[in-house]
């Protein structure tokens, strides 16, 4: 005899969604939904995979990186959070990912979004899951890179958030991170980085609480360093122009002054963090980190594997075109692993 609630849950599911065959032969069953930001007043749109079973063993919401990113996380023709979400429901876990703000059906600006609005569209997120499966059905969120910086967060102030899984998630200030980046990538590509200092002033600049005006005009100063005081906006080359003017935004400004530590440090729920061991955008001493500063967190370090989860030779930027793999299989089995032992010891 089923429950009122499973009945209820079941009907719902028979009357909304549409079911898949996957290829081992179990089904999950897709839905298009809106979620509603209440304290910004703006509606999301995203994808709920639901497991072809009467309760999903958990909930978990799907956290996009830095940039404006579509509910799949696509990039290049891969689609890493559509095949992530399939995954997880084939194992029985209901998952919802959206479009970021601005982007596909999703409201908003996704120009001027910054982590902290991400922060309160990812609780939305956690609140439609509840309004979906109630609230005996534990919610939590798999954040890949900046995503991951947002499931810290929410993780440390939202009860309702029962553990986190995140993926090349930043543990070193986020200045830090961008001069590793960059220098990594101009190693690869030029074997050294002569303007490592030009860096580093630029982004103590942007660091500070100068005026977005007057930090436009010393960053192109240095970038153009023989130009003149009198130098016009015109003047400047368009591609760098542009450059520039994120550099200036305060969503950037945001990632750039972003200080982890205590965040990490005060996560108590359950939490997967994981890395690629080539991973050239946050590299491995992050999640090393992270198991410093929280060592109740299960890290796992991935062998020979990228930002993205893909299986890589060199995991620098310029092999991302090689690649044709979407997501390794290696850390969807990991993910579900972990998440069965902590949710398969309860009855269906």
């Amino acid at each position: 005899m089923l429950s009122g609630y499973n009945m209820l849950l079941r009907l719902w599911v028979l009357i909304l969604t549409i079911p898949v065959v996957s290829a081992s032969s179990h089904t999950y069953m897709e839905q298009d939904i809106q979620v509603y930001n209440r304290d910004d007043g703006i509606r999301l749109a995203g994808t709920l995979t639901i497991p072809d079973s009467i309760r999903p063993h958990a909930a978990i919401v799907l956290a996009t990186g830095s940039g404006s990113q579509d509910r799949d996380e696509e990039w290049a023709g891969h689609r890493p959070f559509k095949y992530l979400a399939c995954h997880l429901a084939e194992h029985g876990y209901a998952v919802l990912r959206m479009d970021d703000r601005g982007v596909g059906e999703s409201q908003g600006d996704s120009e001027e979004s910054s982590v902290n609005d991400y922060v309160r569209d990812l609780n939305a997120a956690i609140e439609k899951l509840d309004s979906c499966f109630g609230y005996t059905i534990c919610k939590g969120i798999f954040g890949h890179s900046e995503g991951g910086t947002a499931a810290i967060r929410i993780a440390v102030d939202n009860p309702r958030c029962s553990f986190i899984m995140t993926s090349g998630a930043p543990a070193w200030d986020g200045d830090s991170v961008i001069m590793s980046q960059t220098r990594a990538r101009m190693q690869a590509e030029h074997g050294g980085w002569e303007n490592e200092s030009a860096e580093r002033y630029m982004l103590e600049l942007i660091k500070s609480d100068m005026p977005e005006g007057t930090l436009l005009r010393k960053l192109i100063m240095t970038v153009f360093p023989g130009t003149k005081d009198t130098i016009g906006y015109s003047d400047v080359p368009n591609g760098p122009f542009a450059q520039l003017r994120y550099m200036i935004s305060p969503p950037f400004r945001e990632i750039v002054r972003n200080r982890p530590e205590a965040c990490i440090k005060n996560v108590t729920v359950p939490w997967l963090a994981l890395n690629g061991d080539k991973d050239s955008q946050v590299l491995p001493e992050n999640l090393r980190q992270i198991s410093r500063w929280n060592p109740q967190a299960t890290t796992v370090m991935l062998k020979d594997h990228n930002h993205w989860m893909q299986h890589c030779v060199t995991g620098e930027v310029n092999e991302y075109d090689t690649i044709t793999e979407d997501i390794s299989q290696e850390m969807l089995n990991i993910i579900t692993d972990w998440l069965d032992g902590i949710f398969k010891r309860y009855p269906d």
